[in-house]
């Protein structure tokens, strides 16, 4: 990432040497920054999507000793509580009831 902002640096600094002369030159190193600062952009994004593929594995690996259970995508999660709603405790449960549904 400091390699990014440094070449990002250098070529904003060659546009300004463009501006007071020598043009031409200028330009040439400008496009060999934007080339270099290009590829080191797509070798950060590749690292990263590496990290990130590694967290996952690591984080969706199943080290629960009763099991995990896989939900496959677009099927329903129901979530169920047992609460009591009914009688002296009614507000308690009623209130827990409202969160769970929240």
């Amino acid at each position: 990432m400091k390699k990014f902002l440094l070449m990002l640096a250098l070529m904003l600094s060659m546009v300004f040497f463009a501006a007071c002369g020598g043009a031409q030159e200028a330009a040439e190193v400008v496009e060999e920054a934007a080339e270099t600062v290009a590829e080191e952009a797509a070798e950060v994004v590749e690292e990263v999507e590496e990290a990130v593929e590694e967290v996952m594995e690591e984080d969706m690996a199943c080290e629960d000793a009763i099991g995990c259970v896989e939900v496959a995508a677009g099927d329903p999660i129901r979530i169920a509580s047992a609460l009591v709603i009914s009688g002296p405790n009614e507000s308690l449960g009623l209130d827990s009831q409202y969160g769970v549904e929240i």
